[in-house]
């Protein structure tokens, strides 16, 4: 252990305590290379109900499903997994009526909840710690802990007619979608150990010396709503003894969500324009040659809760800050604690550049769909050396943006030494 502050040493011993004690075995594949195994146990309780009644033309159907899940991860290397408890809660309400021989209906209602709680494991030290390629990554990603709880209403009817040879159908389906909860994005914060100040990330280790600390300031905690409805009509034509139509029409409107305290601002409209025609057909073949049967129709895909759930993270309720070169103990301190002789002066283009400082990383919102070019450039803060310095660099290409993708950023060049910018 090279490094000479107590503090930074006993945290430095507890991150190359988190390995394994056993030496590499396949060395073959690379120096450092240990196959090794880790349990993991997952416990599973799961406890249903069902009642269904008939009387006259009616029939009535209940049911409820519980499913509980506690997974306690497998750490090859001391709290390299988070943990997880999973609460399933499934309930149904369907009615059937036959109201005549050639016309019945079916309506139901449901409500489901999922709840979710991963969080580091018991011997996580904190923070994440990455090494490149060098060593396993120590504790679990900047996404943990989540503690998130989503609620779905589901509403449903149909109606079936038959007339003639046609089979009419039409009906719609409701669901109304609640995702309350909190998720992380380097809340806990990433030190990040790489080949700089002239040294490789096991010698910076050894010092404790990383290369840089991001972490996320703010409240990420979001309750997102939004409806997923669909309207369908369609119909089964028997043609005759060997041919059978079937035709139909779907609308699946999707609102954009909103999140209840007005602190996410979701960047597209209502998906409105879902209209999906279907056709189909089936012909029997003549002397027991078969079927031949085929169909066309327009699928849409969903919009996963994650798409609209990620605005959480934009500013300004939401900041991630990089600090470089940072104290390992308390990293708020820039290079004070090291001093010149630990840490020294890193050299251009190997890594940080000269001297500690802090960005500020903020993304700019684009509207789906569109082209633009939106530049953002206001440094923050008076910068003298060696206290650190904080500046906003914010750069959005243009090009053409689509759900789930995000502007690229590029950091502008630091300021002189003692220049004040406001």
């Amino acid at each position: 252990m090279l490094a000479s502050d107590p503090a930074t040493r006993a945290l430095v011993e507890a991150i190359i305590g988190a390995y394994p004690a056993q030496l590499p075995n396949r060395t073959d594949i690379n120096p450092r290379a240990l196959n090794t195994n880790a349990q993991q146990n997952i416990n599973n309780d799961r406890i249903g109900a069902v009642l269904e009644h008939s009387w006259n033309e009616d029939q009535l159907a209940v049911s409820y499903n519980l499913t509980l899940q506690d997974v306690e991860a497998f750490q090859l290397v001391g709290g390299q997994n988070p943990d997880t408890i999973t609460k399933n809660n499934r309930a149904r309400l369907t009615w059937s009526r036959g109201w005549t021989p050639t016309t019945t209906t079916d309506f139901s209602a449901g409500y489901d909840r999922i709840g979710s709680l991963i969080v580091p494991e018991e011997t996580s030290l904190g923070p994440f710690f990455l090494f490149g390629r060098i060593l396993q990554s120590i504790g679990p990603s900047g996404s943990f802990p989540i503690d998130r709880a989503q609620n779905m209403f589901r509403y449903a009817g149909r109606l079936r007619h038959t007339r003639g040879n046609h089979l009419l159908t039409l009906g719609s389906e409701i669901l109304r979608r609640q995702v309350n909860g909190f998720e992380s994005n380097n809340h806990r914060g990433t030190f990040r150990f790489g080949r700089d100040f002239g040294r490789d990330p096991l010698v910076n280790l050894a010092l404790g010396a990383p290369s840089s600390y991001r972490f996320a300031i703010g409240d990420a905690r979001r309750g997102f709503r939004n409806w997923d409805m669909q309207f369908f009509a369609g119909d089964e034509w028997k043609v005759n003894a060997n041919l059978t139509l079937n035709f139909g029409l779907r609308y699946r409107p999707v609102t954009a969500a909103a999140e209840v305290n007005g602190l996410s601002e979701i960047p597209y409209d209502c998906d409105c324009n879902n209209l999906a025609p279907r056709f189909g057909f089936a012909y029997r073949l003549s002397d027991s040659w078969g079927v031949i049967r085929g169909a066309y129709g327009i699928q849409y895909g969903e919009i996963f809760p994650a798409t609209f759930m990620q605005s959480r993270f934009n500013p300004p309720e939401i900041l991630s800050i990089d600090i470089r070169a940072p104290d390992l103990v308390n990293p708020f301190l820039g290079g004070a604690r090291r001093g010149p002789v630990e840490l020294g002066r890193p050299q251009r283009h190997q890594g940080p550049r000269s001297g500690s400082g802090v960005t500020l990383f903020a993304p700019v919102q684009l509207q789906l769909g569109t082209q633009g070019v939106q530049r953002l450039d206001r440094p923050i803060g008076v910068c003298r050396e060696p206290l650190p310095q904080a500046f906003v660099g914010l750069v959005s290409e243009p090009g053409e943006a689509s759900r789930g993708t995000a502007p690229t950023f590029r950091e502008r060049q630091r300021p002189p030494a003692g220049s004040a910018f406001l």
